[in-house]
């Protein structure tokens, strides 16, 4: 597990579980109940390994008072945690979880995490709201609206080759790595994923980009 960015410290994170967790026990729905408007200053997409946890951090460490980032994944891991489901269910690894599993849990996971999201959007007022990460699995998608969309500039390819390393370094699902066709398919998961996120218009930019944009709206 990584190490959560300075405003998701374990506390944090299990403020916001509670705070949703009182918006369902009520039967209101989390966003509805905290009347967030969902607006956030900037989301940074991108297929794993592209960077994007690593530029949250140096945003963060970089404008302390004025940014607020996070990586939505720790919003999965608190709600996987909350919930008592496997490791590893929901967010970038959703392919180990099993279609039954997904279908009795899913809905509730998704909810529970926006319920966390709008919560931290509320909480931060006054500070520009920097989200990381994947924003969609299969049915569902968080629901917030970036004034800039941005995609990691980094390549697939090289996406994949960090992603080795890393997980060659950590002891992680480097054996997953000597499968050819294990590749080939985390290369087409890569590309899609940067094929969709244009779609969506996100625009490629470099961290050094992102950082300036960041420093100019602050300015």
């Amino acid at each position: 597990m990584r190490s959560p960015t300075p405003s998701l410290s374990s506390p944090r994170l299990a403020s916001l579980v509670r705070s949703a967790l009182l918006a369902e026990s009520h039967g209101v729905p989390e966003g509805a109940q905290i009347e967030t408007d969902r607006r956030i200053f900037m989301h940074l997409a991108g297929p794993p390994g592209s960077g994007k946890t690593t530029l949250l951090r140096m945003i963060e460490a970089k404008f302390p008072d004025q940014a607020a980032c996070v990586d939505l994944d720790d919003f999965d891991e608190a709600a996987t945690d909350e919930m008592g489901l496997p490791s590893g269910y929901g967010g970038t690894m959703h392919w180990k979880t099993s279609e039954e599993v997904w279908e009795e849990h899913g809905r509730e996971h998704f909810r529970l995490k926006q319920g966390m999201m709008d919560r931290f959007i509320t909480e931060h007022p006054g500070q520009l709201i920097i989200f990381g990460g994947i924003h969609a699995e299969r049915d569902y998608e968080l629901e917030f609206y970036p004034e800039h969309r941005v995609l990691m500039g980094t390549s697939p390819r090289e996406s994949m080759r960090r992603r080795i390393a890393r997980d060659r370094a950590t002891g992680g699902s480097w054996e997953f790595w000597r499968d050819q066709d294990f590749m080939r398919s985390e290369m087409q998961g890569s590309e899609r994923i940067v094929r969709d996120l244009l779609q969506e218009g996100y625009r490629p930019m470099s961290p050094q980009a992102v950082i300036a944009l960041v420093q100019r709206s602050i300015s």
